[in-house]
């Protein structure tokens, strides 16, 4: 009868062995999850930061874009109002 009293529990202790490796393994599996997330999350964060600073930039050269474009606008006004002037005193 301890032969096979030891015998169960020598069984039932592989068993939970058994269930314990699986436990380390989920979370081994579960804390390398953990660090990749960490990491990509790092990697997007300068991702982030760099199209940030790009879309300023390209907000800058719009602003400029539409300053020159104003004042193109004014110049030719400018230069219509001076060609009127100037076919009216030829007239």
């Amino acid at each position: 009868m301890k032969d096979s009293e030891n015998k169960r529990l020598m069984e039932e202790l592989n068993l939970y062995k058994g269930r314990l490796q699986n436990m380390q393994r989920d979370i081994q599996m579960s804390s390398q999850a953990m660090d990749k997330l960490n990491n990509d999350q790092g990697s997007m964060g300068e991702e982030i930061c760099h199209y940030r600073g790009r879309i300023q930039e390209l907000e800058g050269d719009l602003q400029q874009v539409h300053q020159q474009k104003t004042d193109q606008h004014f110049e030719i006004r400018t230069l219509t109002t001076e060609k009127e002037r100037l076919e009216h005193k030829i007239k």
